[in-house]
């Protein structure tokens, strides 16, 4: 499915949950803001149309373009993902547990504060540029087994590692974005591949995964609630999400009488309307209020702005990000960073996000391997312009820069088989 489908795809659903949710907006509205989404994503559509190419019959399946690796190439590149991934997870545990003394015997709360008491250092720089890579483990895995050269081994080692900073962000943070990423990331790499297809029994599958996704994130939500001495019911609206988006009052009302399986069930709907829906209206208290200061990649671009500014002895990202930021630690749909680097001229940086999306897709398309998690981080990323920004978020640069050096990686791969077939 090209970007633009994505997009059109990612706005109805945002509309629809918003028709529906239990909600209601308490905070001004103007008109500018909803204008600014509008032009970005107009920028974002036009990136695509320019990076379209000319309409070609017979392009190469993936299965006869990816051949143009030899067994021995898809190896090696699946040993580089997996050991980039093994020294990652590796010094993740490191990082955490020997430089910062996260104790796993201490609250949520208490794991979260002693992560942050420690700054950045050379561990948890090098960790975070190899962490993604265990993003990457199944998808060379799956790509092996379709050549039918995966082991029960290639299987068990490259999902233990993909599921290591899912459980670590989940038993140590108590947070459920990573582990959603890399959920929806590990599925569209199924669907991808053929595992997937739309069937009855998949549909089934698909709705009990959506409901234990539901049922655990709401279950560690109130585990976090429980060590804050808070209940739900003034969570939903006392929360960082409330301040834009109350609880109308009859889901409140249910919350209230019925505490067991259906109050807990109103307040995992609710809990999640928020949390999806939020950011446009937050986004549009963070233009009426931001400083008119710009912070000119700063946001977009901030692992590779934290490393030029330690070498330049500029501002560090963290204070100039606290000058533009209205709430620090909401957030604000794809656009409140893009705001915040650009202002209007993040217009013409969703054009060349739209470039970028376009080629990666016809790459793809054509059969070209290593643009394939490229351009599925990116389907995540598009679908959810009106919820966050996953490029910002999450260490999502970071993500974006390991697939981009797999993009190179393959391509090099792919021009030595050339070679050495002509």
């Amino acid at each position: 499915m090209g970007p633009v489908r994505v997009a059109l795809l990612g706005i109805l659903a945002y509309i629809l949950l918003f028709c529906v949710a239990p909600v209601t907006v308490v905070t001004p509205q103007t008109l500018t803001p909803y204008l600014y989404i509008a032009f970005c994503y107009l920028g974002f559509f036009c990136g695509c149309i320019i990076a379209q190419g000319p309409r070609k019959r017979g392009l190469r399946s993936d299965s006869s373009a990816s051949l143009e690796l030899s067994d021995e190439h898809l190896m090696k590149l699946h040993r580089i993902v997996i050991a980039a991934a093994t020294l990652g997870a590796i010094l993740k545990v490191i990082d955490t547990f020997f430089i910062r003394h996260v104790s796993l015997a201490s609250t949520a709360v208490d794991r979260v504060s002693e992560i942050d008491s420690v700054g950045p250092n050379p561990v948890s720089i090098v960790c975070a540029v190899l962490v993604p890579a265990c993003l990457l483990a199944p998808f060379t895995y799956l790509l092996l087994k379709r050549h039918n050269l995966a082991t029960r081994t290639h299987s068990i080692v490259a999902h233990v590692l993909f599921l290591i900073p899912v459980l670590g962000s989940i038993a140590i943070g108590g947070k459920r974005s990573m582990a959603l990423l890399y959920i929806i990331i590990y599925v569209l790499y199924r669907v991808y591949f053929g595992r997937f297809r739309l069937t009855t029994g998949t549909i089934i599958k698909a709705l009990a995964g959506l409901i234990a996704i539901l049922a655990g994130s709401t279950a560690i939500f109130n585990n976090r609630l429980q060590e804050m001495n808070l209940n739900p019911l003034d969570t939903v609206y006392t929360s960082a999400f409330a301040f834009t988006l109350q609880p109308q009052a009859w889901i409140s009302q249910i919350m209230l009488h019925d505490p067991g399986l259906i109050g807990n069930i109103a307040f995992s709907v609710l809990m999640t309307c928020q949390y999806y829906l939020h950011g446009v209206f937050e986004f549009v208290y963070q233009y009426q209020n931001a400083p008119s200061m710009h912070i000119w990649g700063a946001a977009s671009f901030n692992a590779y702005y934290k490393f030029l500014a330690v070498i330049m002895n500029w501002t560090r990202p963290s204070e100039l990000w606290e000058a533009v930021s209205v709430r620090i630690g909401v957030f604000t749909t794809f656009f409140g960073p893009v705001f915040s680097d650009f202002g209007w001229f993040g217009v013409f940086y969703m054009t060349g996000m739209g470039i970028l999306a376009q080629r990666l897709w016809e790459r793809s398309r054509s059969g070209f391997i290593g643009a394939v998690p490229f351009y599925i981080y990116l389907v995540y990323t598009i679908f959810l312009f009106p919820v966050g920004n996953n490029v910002t978020n999450a260490q999502g640069l970071y993500s974006i820069s390991v697939f981009a050096l797999f993009f190179w990686l393959v391509a090099s791969h792919t021009r030595t088989r050339r070679r050495a077939i002509s």
